[in-house]
């Protein structure tokens, strides 16, 4: 039933595709669904050892791993079973394989190639230490993101990996590279983690420079390529500064915002603020976006004690009404 990476591979590429065989069903019932199963131990995909537990209607034959998702030379043990519209087929066999040596190296949770150094901070005084150094706190980090500097305060998760990453190195899938956004500071690879599985949290991007007047906020999905997060959902909520240099994001783990569907207590997530693509695709009429429905009051609320804490004005919220 499996296909790829063949059981044993070695230097596997940390964002993995992983294929499985064609379907078939002796009864000519449809493919529906399928359940991605990822563990660091064979025999126990359960509890700590299960690194992904995904069940997919589109990535029913092939699914790529999330960036941040894997770790660099590390063995991982996966499976899958699909489902018919009626009932789920036993699981495959568990392959092995393990991930490549090349890839970032977190330091406190900051990608190494990204820390910057000693008394070479740009942003405000609250991401600067009393020797000068970047803070680096379980909810705040400071580092650098391509040409520019980025800050990031989390409000109800802490921030477990953060770097860097240029959206020309994503592969795109049916996309080509006119389809990319241009981002003028490049993009931010996030993971949070939440107290409770299903958790909201918050985050504030502090930027060096402004964010384009007309910006929309993109999101990646390897599996399905970029996407303007206000099409995500009506629950997701984006707010900018009046200033335009800082941007505060809300995120649901297993939800918006969040490459993993199933609710783990971890939030993947990379994005950033950016231009329409050089196709012209993929364009916004909101510098932007607030969500409504469930959770809008309490972000508003959140939004203004954190960006007030900074001494920063923000721009007026609306609401989208379900």
């Amino acid at each position: 039933m499996l296909s790829s990476p063949l059981n044993g591979a070695t230097d596997v590429d940390l964002v993995a595709l992983l294929e499985t065989d064609a379907y078939s069903d002796p009864e000519g019932k449809p493919h529906v669904k399928t359940h991605w199963q990822i563990s660091i131990d064979q025999p126990i995909f359960s509890g700590d050892n299960l690194v992904v537990d995904e069940v997919s209607e589109s990535s029913l034959t092939s699914w790529t791993v999330p960036p941040l998702v894997l770790d660099v030379a590390t063995q991982y043990f996966w499976r899958v079973n699909f489902y018919n519209g009626e009932c789920w087929s036993q699981f495959s066999d568990v392959f092995a394989f393990v991930t490549s040596d090349q890839g970032s190296v977190y330091i406190d949770g900051v990608a190494s190639e990204d820390i910057i150094p000693n008394d070479e901070v740009r942003l405000g005084d609250e991401f600067v230490d009393e020797n000068g150094d970047p803070v680096n706190t379980p909810t705040t980090k400071a580092f650098n993101l391509m040409d520019c500097q980025v800050g990031l305060v989390a409000v109800n998760a802490t921030i477990e990996k953060c770097g860097s990453v240029d959206p020309q190195n994503f592969e795109d899938g049916d996309q080509d590279t006119d389809d990319v956004p241009n981002f003028e500071c490049g993009m931010v690879e996030l993971e949070l983690k939440v107290a409770n599985k299903g958790d909201v949290a918050y985050v504030t991007y502090y930027f060096t420079q402004k964010v384009p007047k007309n910006f929309i906020w993109w999101k990646y999905d390897p599996n399905i390529g970029f996407i303007d997060y206000e099409l995500l959902t009506d629950n997701q909520v984006v707010s900018v500064s009046d200033d335009r240099k800082s941007v505060t994001i809300m995120f649901k783990d297993g939800g918006y915002g969040d490459l993993i569907e199933a609710p783990d207590s971890k939030i993947i997530d990379p994005a950033g603020a950016g231009g329409v693509s050089s196709s012209g695709g993929g364009s916004s009429d909101n510098c932007f976006i607030t969500s409504a429905g469930n959770g809008s009051a309490a972000f508003v609320t959140v939004m203004i004690l954190m960006l007030s804490l900074f001494g920063v004005g923000y721009s007026a919220v609306a609401v989208r009404k379900n």
